[in-house]
């Protein structure tokens, strides 16, 4: 899998200390589980993940998101409605991801085999691991063991929520495919996977690689499937019940500023929502400015290679999500696939770049790690004896985390949109559409156009 990176000679050294780290880290946990039920939970909730602990089980449950998922066709089976209740889950979760996951032929798989299904998809995602964020010296192996024993990550594979197949599924493509339909396989790994989980059909974005006639086409097909999708499940989806937001959780999303503002201020949502558009347009055009740096550093073939490949595609899942929904801590988890990319982009880029690049990379790491100040920044509160007291340190802590977590990830998010933006305009299509706005009104996206030349590298000519 090593062979297709881009990379010209690989140290492997750190890559195998990487995968050494991780069967060391995650095996302890496995050890403690199974040794120590009670210090299993308290380790987790040290570590800001809060344990599963269900009346009539003797250990808090590991992979229990995973069992959700196994419960809904079995009871679909029994003829019960998994949309509207679930007697086959733990505590009755109702289905809310996609329809098909609940369809009765999955049945035969059963939440009997939770544990050792689990068991076999975690030891997939580390297996892969290594390969994936593929560490080349000391500080870059520093960095990775930070990242992958983070708590974010942590938290999909103890919950081992689809979130992590979908990882998986996306990575292991990138990393096999031949070099020159590897943007193809991505479009088309993350349309599949859409049908499972929705948010990776944001992944159709690489489809703009394609000359115009084969995305025109891929494009229309691509709606066809969704609206026959629709109209097939059109029911399913006007029953199931989504998880609200919950801007002091374990969650990210750009809209946690305006719900953290009203809840504090005691304001009604819909006064504060009108804020975010200040944040959204100064980091837009930010992200806007900084692609044309980062398509100056790489040239438009370089998106084939593997490490930005895998840039590419956590940056889109990654900025999709934070604009689009709230979601879980665990999908954090794609942040791990920009790790390489990152790396190779801020080696070849000039210094004002490169300093940039740096900080995201530090920013990366401590949005993967912020859960844990969170809720040891709550415990501690939590500690207080004075009811008042204690109260006003929560508010206190409230007012913290708005202040320091949201704009962590606003400003991460900026970045990996700058990647996206790179890579958008650097595409056929759009490339297109600026070469017309340039010739009609003689202004580019940065300022006036005063003569229009082509690049004298391929990759820039249009």
């Amino acid at each position: 899998m090593g062979t297709s990176t881009g990379s010209q000679s690989a140290n492997w050294r750190p890559v195998l200390a990487l995968a050494l780290g991780l069967i060391v880290f995650y095996a302890a946990w496995v050890v403690l589980w199974g040794l120590d039920a009670h210090g299993y939970g308290e380790a987790l909730r040290i570590y800001g993940i809060d344990p599963v602990i269900v009346r009539g089980y003797a250990a808090p449950l590991p992979f229990f998101d995973l069992q959700g998922v196994l419960s809904w066709p079995e009871c679909a089976r029994r003829g019960v409605d998994v949309l509207v209740s679930n007697p086959c889950d733990p505590i009755g979760r109702p289905a809310n991801y996609s329809p098909l996951l609940a369809h009765p032929i999955f049945g035969g798989i059963g939440a009997a085999r939770t544990l050792p299904l689990g068991f076999a998809i975690d030891l997939v995602i580390l297996a892969l691991l290594p390969f994936v964020i593929r560490p080349q010296n000391v500080p870059q192996l520093t960095v990775a063991l930070l990242a992958a024993a983070s708590p974010a990550v942590l938290y999909a594979l103890e919950r081992c929520n689809i979130d992590v197949i979908v990882f998986a599924a996306l990575t292991f493509g990138i990393l096999v495919a031949p070099k020159p339909v590897r943007h193809r396989i991505s479009a088309a790994v993350g349309f599949l996977l859409g049908f499972v989980k929705f948010y990776p059909f944001c992944l159709l974005l690489l489809v703009l690689r394609e000359r115009l006639q084969i995305f025109l086409v891929a494009t229309v097909a691509a709606m066809a499937a969704l609206g026959l999708f629709y109209f097939a499940n059109h029911h399913a989806f006007q029953v199931m019940v989504f998880p609200g937001p919950d801007w002091f959780g374990d969650t990210f999303s750009a809209r946690q500023v305006a719900d953290g503002l009203a809840d504090l201020l005691k304001l009604q949502r819909a006064l504060v929502l009108p804020l975010l558009v200040i944040p959204a347009v100064l980091c837009a055009r930010f992200a806007w400015r900084l692609s044309g740096r980062i398509a100056e550093a790489l040239p438009r073939r370089a998106w084939d290679e593997c490490d930005y490949q895998l840039l590419l595609v956590g940056s889109v899942i990654i900025v999709s999500c934070f604009v689009l929904q709230s979601s879980l801590y665990y999908r954090a988890l794609f942040l791990l696939a920009a790790l390489p990319g990152l790396w190779r982009l801020r080696d070849r880029a000039g210094p004002g770049l490169r300093r940039l690049i740096g900080w995201s990379i530090a920013g990366l790491i401590a949005c993967l790690w912020a859960e844990t100040v969170r809720t040891g920044l709550v415990q501690i509160a939590g500690l207080i004896p004075a009811p008042a007291l204690r109260l006003a340190a929560l508010k206190t802590v409230q007012v913290v985390i708005l202040a320091l977590r949201e704009p962590l990830w606003w400003a991460e998010v900026t970045v990996l949109a700058g990647v996206v933006a790179a890579f958008l305009r650097q595409t056929p299509l759009i490339r297109l559409v600026m070469g017309l706005i340039q010739l009609k009104y003689g202004v580019s996206a940065n300022g006036p156009v005063v003569v229009l030349a082509a690049s004298h590298d391929p990759d820039r000519q249009t």
